[in-house]
């Protein structure tokens, strides 16, 4: 899946069977060693070139 810097936490929560933002959170940073919003920012940084780039989940 390919998500926009658009897409809310809460409907990629939901997407992957979350029910609780709190608990997709937990989770995210318990796998990833961050939160799913200090992730986003990373990933969603704009390029050298100027673009932003979407990322996969």
């Amino acid at each position: 899946m390919t998500y926009s810097p658009a897409t809310r936490q809460t409907v990629i929560a939901h997407r992957f069977g979350f029910t609780s933002l709190p608990r997709f959170s937990r989770a995210f940073r318990a796998a990833y060693g961050t939160s799913p919003r200090d992730w986003r920012a990373a990933a969603c940084a704009v390029t050298p070139t100027g673009h932003p780039h979407a990322y996969k989940a």
